[in-house]
């Protein structure tokens, strides 16, 4: 709405006079005061104080805002499904209390904290909604980023909307978790590193979560990309090292230091090497 200017006496005049026309009170409205006007000298010179008054605008409802844009996205797309009330963060579900003066940051004295996200939690069901997962749930992670998007412009709050279908995000995770469970085991056993199949981030995040609390094992992510991926690495804490490898055996023989001694070795130089024969100067042998 277009601010209205009023003039009045006084300031307090002007802005009485703006309040009544525009049917709302002062809470309601923002002024700012363009000129206090003089009183003059006798009644001379005198001139009128003169304000500007101008609606606020309500903030829209992060939640009804959230379940319209999904609801105009799903019938942009022509899927044929509905929206379930969602799950509310307490922060969103409960009045805001009076703030309070935060203490001293470390790094600053008179820094407020950062505001707490607005978590909302959508299920969508329907006949069509199926159609809304994806190849490995992509669809779906992109429905709820563009939605994250827009609800956080319109509405200017920090928001975390996750966007369900029929419960497929839940199920979804419950098999990254049982997988990544049975992948630790086999690596324990074995001792050998598994890696998963190549994931998204969140599916990454879950499978690290799964297996945060398992001292068997640790993850880590290897791979660039489309291609980055987990591993499961057993941990050797606690093991008995390998025996020590003892000097190689070449075809049965035996290692030379234990080899039994030849009495004619420090003759061997003299002697021919493919008949044993003691070599003689002068002695010619036939051509193999």
């Amino acid at each position: 709405m277009e601010p209205l200017e009023m003039t009045g006496k006084t300031v307090e005049e002007a802005v009485e006079k703006a309040l009544r026309q525009l049917d709302a009170g002062l809470e309601d409205v923002e002024v700012v005061v363009v000129d206090k006007g003089r009183s003059g000298v006798f009644g001379l010179g005198a001139e009128d104080a003169r304000v500007r008054v101008t609606l606020k605008l309500e903030a829209p409802d992060v939640f009804d805002t959230a379940k319209e844009t999904i609801e105009g996205l799903l019938g942009a797309m022509g899927v044929a499904a509905a929206v379930v009330l969602p799950e509310i963060s307490q922060r969103a579900a409960m009045p805001a209390a009076p703030p309070l003066l935060p203490p001293p940051s470390p790094e600053g004295e008179g820094e407020m904290p950062e505001a707490e996200p607005i978590f909302l939690t959508f299920d969508i069901e329907g006949e069509d909604a199926g159609l809304l997962i994806g190849r490995g749930g992509e669809t779906l992670s992109s429905l709820q980023f563009l939605v994250n998007f827009i609800v956080s412009r319109k509405t200017g709050e920090k928001v975390m909307i996750n966007i369900d279908v029929e419960g497929y995000r839940e199920r979804h995770a419950e098999r990254l978790r049982s997988q990544a469970m049975h992948l630790a085991d086999r690596a324990v056993q074995t001792g050998r590193i598994f890696a998963m199949d190549p994931m998204p981030a969140r599916d990454r995040r879950l499978v690290h979560m799964a297996l945060a609390g398992d001292t068997r094992v640790r993850t880590e992510s290897v791979g660039e990309g489309e291609d980055r991926k987990i591993t499961i690495i057993p941990k050797r804490e606690g093991r008995p090292p390998p025996p020590p490898r003892g000097p190689r055996e070449y075809l049965g023989q035996q290692p030379r230091d234990q080899q039994p001694r030849d009495p004619d070795e420090r003759h061997r130089s003299s002697r021919d090497q493919r008949t044993g024969v003691p070599f003689q100067s002068g002695t010619r042998f036939p051509q193999a």
